[in-house]
Order: C-alpha cells, then structure tokens, then sequence
C-alpha cells in the first residue's frame, strides 16, 4: 500500500477526481432524493420496495428474496404474493445495511446516496488500474496524470452521470465489485510477488457479483481465459497445478452464489419462471420482443450514445490489435474488461438490445482504455522519437480529452427528461396512515399495483380498483374479517360515481 500513500502517489490530483466529484453531484443534488417517472427510474422505484418490505418483514422471513407486495392481512404469506425471480437479491443487501443503521433517513435518498459512492469508487478504481499499468512506461507523475484523465471520464461521461445518480438495482450495483476485480487482477499481473490475499479479496468480490447480477459468469470466464493464455508473473505454478487453482478460485466463488439463488428459488417452485425469464433475457424465446438483426446492433449503439458508441468501438479495435501484438497487463486488463462485458451482452442479447442501462459496464473498460492507456501509451511511444516535446505534447492531449468530454455534457440534460409522479404525496398519505391490517380499494380509477412500482414505493400498501358493484362483491366476500376496510375515491366524482 505504500505506493498509495508516498510522496509520488499524486494526492493532489486524487484531491482534483474528489473535487470534480463534488461538482457532479452539486449539477445532479435537485435529482437526489426524488422518485420520478425518468427513463427506468422503475429499477430505482423497485430496490426502494424491496428494501423496505426486508426492513418491515427482516430478510429471514423474506427468504432473502425480493418480493413484489408488502405483507398484508389479505396476503401474509410469501406463497401469497409475486417473487422477482429474474435477478439475486444483492444489490439490495448495501441499502438494506445503510438502512438499519440510519432509519430515519428515507429509503430513496439512501438508494441515491449509496449510488452516488459507487459512482466515485468506481473512477477510483479507473484512476488506480490506470496508474498500476502506466507506472514502468511513464514517469509516476504522469501516470497519475492519466489516472486522473480516466477517473474523471467515468465521472462525466453523461449516462454514468446519469444512471449512477437516478437508477440503481442489479445490472448497475454490479459494476463496483466488477471494478474491484478488475483492480484486483491489475495488482495480481504488476505486482512480483503479488499477496495471496489479493486472490481471496478477488474472490469475494466475484461472489458479490454472483450474488448481485449474473455479470459474474462472464467476468469470471474473462479473467479465466486471459490467465490461462498468459501466466501472471506471481504465479509459481505450472501446468495442471496452474489451471486448478485458477478454476477454485475464480469459478468457486460464483458457482457457491449461483447455488445459493437456486436453492432460494426451489423452495418455493421458481425455477421455471428462472429458466422462461433466461431464454428471453437469451433471445431464444424472442416473442414479442426484439431480436438480433441489424437494427438491435444499431441499438446497442444508440444506447452508448453515438459519439460514445464510436469511440467505444475505436477503443476495442485499438486494445486488441495492440495485445495481440504485445500481451502485455496494460493491454490484457482493458482486453479482459471489455471481454468480460461483450460476452455478457452476446449471453443476454435481447436484453441488452431492450435496456439501455445492459450496456453502461461497457463504459468502465472504456475509461481505462481511451481516456487511460491509449494517451499513456501514445505518449510513452512519442517520447521515443526526435524532436519530441513532451510538455506541449501533453498538454495538446489533456485539451483534446477534455474537449470530448465537455462537448458530450450537455446531452446528460436528455437523460433527465420525463415527468414527475402525479400522486406522489396521496402515496405518501398512504404510508403514514395505514398498517397491515388494513385492506384499501380504490374507485375512480386509482389503484396502487406492484408495478409499476413506484406508487407502492411511496406508500408500502396496495390498492386494490374497484371496477364495479360485481367486482366490490367478488372482493369483499374473500377478505379476512379481521381486516379493516377502507375506500379511497375522488371527493370531486363522488356524486358521479356509481359505485359509491
């Protein structure tokens, strides 16, 4: 850790990534804490219902599943309500943590919040591999420089502005323990003599993802495979011996969270509904959904941003023409990142065609590499050559960089577009007033369902619509009689209403 700590380490440019960190969320502060109905604000909406039916129920009872109703007189049990069975419940365990400790705070901002961190431990990281890798080619100042280039790019780029500050479930909480894998295997291939507890810190961060989104398995296939091509110097090792430690400590961690899931959702019959959701998620089941042809490729794309999703691409082509030349770690780390994430989007190919937010870990690998090691390396090349003035050269190139960000940030702006909720504050109302055994039906067309789940995140209890005198009667003669009624309509349509 000394290298982290020493008068070389660049403290004060560590000082300016903090600072431009401060900046962001000074632009982003009137989005914090608000639930709206932005583009897939439905992902933040349903961690902060989840988090809270844990916090009401204890995870225990949940069976550490994430379930899409409160419990309620009418449906106390699990058996009784709908299981989000499409994703490992992870990404909640951080919030459900913050959330004991502060319960006064509301969830929604913790979920912001937390959000928030991760975006800054994530340009940290970015700042650090970048360091790690650049630090024999170039002087340790400047590869802070670059460093400091790459964190601030993940920083500003406007869809990390964006989803690391309004959205937050599995496919965006996954990219801090993929970046501390990342991290993690720059040390293993730099360092030596590299500590055994980096493997195990390894690990655990591979279970973590395992636990939190299934980004796990091709990460893990990445970082297996690039072992196995090239040996890490630390690695004393050969042959057989070699492959078995790296199957046991890559493959175990995320084989013990997969089973861990499994068994959560055998017990209570969910496979199936596991296995429809893959073959969507997959495209083998494509039904009305879209599929692989040109136009989902041109997609993918849109979702990066144009401008982004060109660089991106220049950026692949450039890193991997360079480690087939050289496979050297600072070519193999961005490799094995932007590996890991392409695989992942050919495994669930309909779904990153549907989601823009499947594509964001893309962005990671992104910022190493183009805004990291390619001015690193482009340097370090140029300095080899007569003529060259390194001040000038440099400073062209922190204009150049920092021109492609400041021309892309005013299109953050479109990402915040959309309406707020329209009944925020009855949802609200809802929460404070009533319990568990009361049972709510709403006339005049207002309902409260579990999704979308932003209502139901506000008020923690369902409303039940009442269509009909039919329908009130099919309702009324199932309910328990120990549970309290109440009508919810519009004061305004009372005399209208029929129902009423």
């Amino acid at each position: 850790m000394k290298q982290y700590l020493s008068k070389h380490a660049g403290p004060k440019l560590q000082l300016v990534l903090v600072c431009t960190f401060i900046i962001t969320i000074i632009f982003r502060g009137q989005f914090i804490g608000e639930l709206s109905n932005r583009q897939h604000v439905w992902l933040t909406a349903s961690t902060v219902k989840f988090t809270d039916i844990w916090i009401n129920e204890g995870p225990i009872n949940s069976d550490f599943l994430l379930i899409e109703e409160p419990a309620s007189i009418d449906h106390p049990e699990i058996k009784d309500r709908t299981i989000y069975s499409s994703q490992p419940s992870g990404s909640i365990i951080p919030i459900y943590v913050l959330k004991k400790f502060f319960p006064k705070v509301d969830t929604l901002l913790i979920v912001h919040s937390y959000s928030l961190i991760n975006h800054f431990l994530i340009a940290l990281s970015s700042y650090w591999v970048v360091v790690l890798l650049l630090r024999e080619k170039v002087k340790s100042k400047l590869s802070h420089i670059f460093g400091l280039l790459s964190g601030t790019s993940y920083l500003l780029i406007p869809a990390t502005l964006y989803w690391h500050s309004i959205v937050y479930f599995t496919d965006i909480a996954v990219i801090l323990p993929f970046s501390l894998v990342i991290l993690l295997e720059t040390k293993i291939r730099v360092d030596k003599n590299c500590p055994k507890y980096y493997l195990i810190f390894q690990s655990i961060c591979l279970f973590i993802m395992t636990i939190m989104e299934y980004f796990a398995i091709p990460t893990a296939i990445s970082i297996f495979f690039f072992r196995s091509l090239v040996k890490p110097d630390s690695f004393k090792e050969k042959g057989l011996k070699v492959i078995i430690r790296n199957c046991l400590q890559i493959f175990l961690p995320v084989a013990i969270g997969l089973l861990l899931f499994l068994v959560q959702l055998a017990k209570h019959s969910k496979i199936n509904i596991l296995v429809e959701r893959f073959t969507l998620r997959t495209g083998l089941n494509s039904s009305g959904q879209e599929i692989f042809n040109n136009g989902g490729i041109l997609k993918i794309f849109s979702h990066l941003d144009w401008i982004y999703g060109l660089l991106i691409l220049f950026s692949i082509l450039y890193i991997y023409k360079r480690f087939l030349k050289v496979r050297a770690p600072e070519f193999l780390i961005p490799v094995s990142g932007f590996s890991a994430c392409i695989l992942q989007i050919i495994l669930l190919l309909n779904h990153s065609i549907i989601h823009s937010f499947s594509v964001l870990k893309l962005y990671y690998p992104f910022s190493i590499t183009f805004f990291g090691i390619i001015p690193g390396i482009f340097f370090f090349e140029k300095n080899h050559t007569r003529n060259f003035v390194p001040n000038s050269f440099l400073y062209k190139q922190l204009c150049l960089y920092s021109l492609i960000l400041i021309i892309s940030l005013p299109s953050m702006f479109n990402w915040y577009k959309n309406p707020e909720l329209t009944f925020t504050s009855t949802a609200k109302a809802i929460r404070d007033r009533f319990t568990y055994e009361d049972i709510l039906f709403g006339f005049d067309g207002f309902n409260i369902k579990s999704n979308p789940p932003h209502y139901l995140a506000l008020s923690q209890k369902l409303v039940k619509e009442i269509k009909s005198k039919r329908d009130l009667d099919s309702k009324i003669e199932s309910l328990p009689p120990s549970g309290n009624l109440y009508f919810l309509y519009n004061k305004t349509k009372l005399r209208e209403s029929k129902v009423c």
